[in-house]
Order: C-alpha cells, then sequence, then structure tokens
C-alpha cells in the first residue's frame, strides 16, 4: 500500500497539470472564437456550482477515502448518499437561476444554469463517488486517464461547437458532455462497482466524521 501510494505521487502532478495544460489551451483557442460575456455566463454558473457542491458534499470524500475499514453495506451508502447529494444540489442550482438571472439582468443565463444543473444531478453524485473510491484505493494512473478524458472532451465539443457559431452554449455543452464522459471513464476504470445500499448507522457514523472535512473545504 505504502510502495502505491509513492508510485502515485507523479500521477497525481500529472493529473493536475495535463489536464490544466489542455483546459488552457482550449481556453486560448475559445477566445478567438467568442466574446467575453459567453465566458462571463458559464463562469457565474461555475461559481454556483462550485459553492453549492462544497456545502453539499458534507465532507463526505474525505471520510470515504480515510475509512478503510467500510464493507460492501457501507460502501453503498455513501454512494447512495452521494446520489443524494448531486439531486439535491442539481434542484438547489435550478431553483436559483430565475433570481440569478434577474440579479445580473441577463435572461440567457436562467437558461445556462438549468442547463448545468442538469449536469450536476449526474455528475455531482455519480462522479463524485468513484473519484474518492480512486482515491482511495490509490488508483491515481486510472484517475489520471479519466481527467484527461474529461479534459479533452471538453475542450475538442467546445471548439468545434464555437467554430460553428454556438456561442456561449459551446461552452455549456462541453461541460456537461465532458462531465459525462468523466463518468463513463470512472466507471470503466474503477477497480470495482458499488451497488447503491442504506445503512442508518454507517450514514450517521459518515456524515458525523464529515465535518471536519467540510469545514476544512469551506473555509
Amino acid at each position: 500500500m505504502e510502495e502505491k501510494a509513492i508510485r502515485g505521487i507523479p500521477w497525481t502532478f500529472l493529473t493536475l497539470a495535463g489536464s490544466r495544460l489542455v483546459q488552457i489551451g482550449a481556453m486560448v483557442v475559445l477566445a478567438r472564437l467568442l466574446v467575453p460575456s459567453d465566458f462571463g455566463l458559464v463562469a457565474i454558473a461555475l461559481t454556483i456550482s462550485i459553492f453549492l457542491g462544497l456545502v453539499a458534499s458534507l465532507g463526505l470524500g474525505g471520510v470515504f477515502v480515510v475509512e478503510q475499514d467500510l464493507d460492501n453495506r457501507a460502501k453503498g451508502t455513501y454512494l447512495t448518499l452521494f446520489l443524494a447529494m448531486g439531486a439535491g444540489f442539481a434542484v438547489a442550482m435550478a431553483a436559483t437561476a430565475p433570481a440569478l438571472a434577474s440579479i445580473f439582468d441577463d435572461p440567457r443565463l436562467d437558461d445556462v444554469i438549468l442547463a448545468m444543473s442538469v449536469m450536476v444531478f449526474f455528475s455531482g453524485g455519480l462522479n463524485w463517488f468513484y473519484e474518492a473510491l480512486m482515491q482511495r484505493e490509490l488508483e491515481f494512473r486510472k484517475r489520471f486517464v479519466a481527467q484527461m478524458v474529461q479534459a479533452v472532451t471538453y475542450s475538442a465539443t467546445g471548439i468545434v461547437l464555437a467554430a460553428l457559431g454556438a456561442g456561449v452554449w459551446s461552452l455549456v455543452t462541453g461541460q456537461i458532455v465532458g462531465a459525462a464522459a468523466y463518468a463513463a471513464a470512472l466507471l470503466t476504470l474503477a477497480p470495482y462497482r458499488v451497488r447503491p445500499a442504506f445503512d442508518r448507522v454507517a450514514a450517521a457514523r459518515g456524515i458525523q466524521e464529515g465535518r471536519g472535512f467540510l469545514v476544512q473545504t469551506v473555509t
């Protein structure tokens, strides 16, 4: 286990550097095809999703990674909690859309946030869980591959649609397709699959122990 963790260090750096380089390269191209307001609308939607995601996570990801004595039912409970958080996260994000569109005085923002809340519904739960599973099992190389699939898919989709004149929807669609590709990659590369389950004791313990991770993450 220790040797596997040490081997994972360079893959962690590669994951960060590789995905960022792809995204920066894509942004350079997209900046030539889109107008600043397109990026602004998506930035607002992403800011909302990130903030809600931090709060909705309940710190469970950190607990799931460090708790090494979880049985299959406990793991399934964590998956159920992640899926429930993803659904609640999506509903909360969609609910903010009309108000934010009014605050920023741009009716397009309503549709952008609604569209990205659909992405959150499946990526906020499923992707969160299986990314934490990859970290738990020290599968850093597979996590690198999955994140590169997401970055390349987002970049290619966004650039092609922007070149076709899709405007802000090239960025929105890129985010959605990229998240879907990430989910597919995580499921394909996962060392094992987990079935949803629910154990009240395991759920309560996870939520209680996740408080520290939640405070740290939000801070």
